[in-house]
């Protein structure tokens, strides 16, 4: 069965799809681009082999990305992110007799109009993330929305089982008319940084990602404050943007650690982020149990690309990924404190032995990471099998 994947450009560049692309026996990706911040959309599609072709992009929007005015703006880049899929799939005769796997609610909608009209054969939605009802229109839009993939899919993939728990009707009813099971994220292991990190590197610590409180920069930043007498050599890698990077640098300084934390901003070079990640002790996937609500829900992708790297985990309780990391010994859990988050990266530092034992579970699941065609194969048998789609 020839597969389709459809899925979001992470805001960290991903290579994790490029060994399936080589190994399958016809393989399609379509990357979209959907920024918020730019307020464009783009696509690439690639064949096996990673031959591109088709690449298309919408400009920029004009229209401002704040209070109501972001409203008007969603539609807009929502709009082209499904027409774009469209058109890719349009050009392929190929895809008819496809399966079209959307890793996003997105990607899945356009899969299933690109159903309606033919042009693919079957639909599997391979949730990534949730994001539980809040009262808000945006919420209310998303769960619309993920109400109508999720009862219209041939199948629904979840990424963890909390996601499976809670994706149902307001009543508590399934919504899904095809099956239901847990298929893992796809995610790849970088064993050529493994041997990087260094004993004087035990109170060195690094938050990837989305820069915005609900994700614990302000709380990371205190406790870095909070422990630096305790442990005299720590420090804090920040690596991504986002919209309060202004104010963290600016608390840095108030806390009077800026000699202590290096912001690096957006790195584009993903060989570069494994290289700083690897000379880390730990990685930071920390998040506020009441503004990030849905972190709960969802696969968190800096804590596979910290394993991945062979780097033990400092996570909330919360967390979506939060059972995977304690089931492989890979790290500590903590609370959404300052205090806790004190604790975890004391906890960390204060025992060689007991850190090489967490850096070799780290490494220990980052190697099931490279079953990528075993995983796909085992989730797409049967899949294709089914009667025409709705």
């Amino acid at each position: 069965m020839k597969i389709i994947i459809c899925q979001g450009t992470p805001v960290v560049p991903s290579r994790m799809l490029d060994r399936i692309t080589d190994q399958a026996e016809f393989f399609i990706r379509i990357d979209i681009g959907l920024h918020y911040v730019a307020g464009s959309a783009s696509i690439v599609a690639v064949k096996r082999k990673g031959q591109v072709v088709h690449e298309e992009r919408i400009p920029a929007s004009r229209i401002p990305n704040k209070g109501l005015m972001r409203l008007l703006r969603l539609p807009f880049i929502h709009l082209g992110y499904v027409r774009l899929i469209l058109r890719a799939l349009k050009k392929w005769p190929e895809a008819r007799e496809s399966v079209f796997i959307g890793r996003h609610w997105l990607c899945c909608c356009a899969g299933l109009l690109g159903r309606k009209l033919g042009r693919v054969r079957k639909v599997a939605y391979w949730m990534g993330d949730y994001f539980p009802r809040t009262g808000s229109i945006e919420s209310r839009i998303y769960q619309f929305v993920n109400a109508w993939v999720t009862s219209r899919a041939d199948e629904v993939w979840y990424g963890n089982r909390r996601m499976m728990e809670v994706n149902t009707a307001p009543d508590g009813r399934r919504m899904t008319s095809g099956a239901e099971k847990l298929v893992p994220i796809l995610y790849d292991a970088h064993p050529e940084v493994h041997g990087l990190w260094k004993p004087e590197n035990m109170s060195r610590f690094l938050y990837v990602g989305y820069v915005q409180e609900s994700q614990g920069i302000m709380i990371a930043l205190e406790a870095v404050a909070a422990v630096r007498n305790e442990l005299p050599a720590v420090k804090l890698d920040v690596i991504g943007r986002g919209p309060d990077l202004d104010r963290a640098i600016e608390h840095a300084g108030r806390l009077g650690i800026k000699d202590r934390v290096v912001f690096h901003g957006f790195v584009a070079d993903e060989s570069e982020i494994h290289r700083i990640a690897a000379q880390c002790a730990a990685g930071l996937a920390i998040y506020d149990p009441v503004m990030a609500g849905h972190a709960k829900y969802t696969v968190n992708s800096k804590v596979f690309m910290y394993i991945g790297c062979g780097v033990p985990v400092i996570i909330t309780s919360d967390a979506g990924s939060c059972d995977f990391v304690m089931d492989g010994n890979a790290g500590v859990k903590v609370d959404y404190t300052v205090a806790s988050l004190v604790g975890g990266m004391k906890e960390m530092s204060r025992s060689l032995e007991k850190h090489l034992r967490l850096r070799e579970a780290a490494r220990i699941q980052a190697a099931g990471f490279d079953n990528h065609a075993a995983i796909l194969e085992a989730a797409v048998k049967g899949l294709g099998d089914r009667t025409e789609g709705r």
